[in-house]
């Protein structure tokens, strides 16, 4: 017989692991995480549950490896849809926990998530935007710099598209750099009949090319936000004559904008 102690069976070890931890109605409950899984999972980039999870137990305490009693994941789990007769309340908490709870890690692991997101927020900006002077994309380092010149702060657990087009806005106001959104280049065409109404209604459109034969083709550049408002008018206005479709979805000069 063995003279070692052994765990109790309701606790399991875990190491190299990422805690979640949300306490509600006095209760402690925590999930155990692949590190760098689950701001990829509230971003939306990782989709796969179990590659978030490294069980499905929720633990009132990870490091002691103590699983929650299943009726306090009832009592403070309640159903959200009494109807739902499908309703599981294990996977509820794990959801809820995963989703609003709070990552625990440490001031390297916390700096390291930081930096990661820091950089994917200068790659949003490098992609979907230009030198409004040069019309070419910044290089990465004029970006960074720029952004630690207006102390931007990245939240952790934030989409880094989201953040980037705030940093951009706070660029613009800023005046740090000559920065845009790129535009899109789009093709326009409707029955001859309606075109001077129709390109009435778009002060926002600005045409590279114009023919005027049987139809109005108009190929244009705007602004990404606009593009979808644009189609839904050409539709309306020509009672569905008329079609949009996207030629280019940013337009970029070649090169990139020399750091003086």
């Amino acid at each position: 017989m063995s003279s070692g102690l052994k765990n109790p069976t309701n606790q399991k070890r875990f190491t190299n692991v990422a805690v979640v931890r949300w306490k509600r109605q006095g209760k402690t409950f925590e999930l155990a995480c692949y590190k760098n899984k689950v701001v990829a999972w509230r971003t939306g980039l990782e989709k796969n549950l179990d590659e978030v999870l490294q069980t499905d137990c929720v633990f009132t305490n990870v490091s002691k490896g103590t699983r929650a009693d299943m009726r306090d994941l009832v009592r403070c789990f309640p159903n959200p849809n009494p109807d739902d007769r499908n309703f599981d309340p294990h996977r509820f908490a794990v959801l809820e926990i995963l989703a609003k709870g709070t990552l625990q890690v440490s001031d390297k692991e916390r700096a390291n998530v930081t930096e990661t997101i820091f950089r994917d927020i200068v790659n949003v900006l490098i992609d979907q935007c230009i030198d409004s002077e040069t019309r070419r994309p910044f290089p990465p380092g004029l970006v960074e710099r720029a952004l630690k010149d207006i102390h931007y702060n990245p939240h952790p657990t934030r989409s880094a598209k989201v953040q980037a087009f705030e940093a951009l806005r706070m660029l613009q106001d800023q005046r740090v750099l000559p920065i845009q959104r790129a535009q899109m280049r789009i093709s326009i065409m409707c029955p001859i009949a309606d075109a001077r109404t129709l390109k009435a209604k778009l002060p926002q459109l600005e045409p590279e090319s114009e023919t005027w034969d049987d139809v109005w083709h108009c190929i244009a550049l705007v602004d990404p936000g606009a593009f979808r408002g644009l189609g839904e008018l050409v539709t309306s206005e020509t009672r569905g004559r008329g079609r949009v479709e996207l030629l280019n979805l940013r337009v970029q000069e070649e090169g990139e904008t020399s750091v003086q």
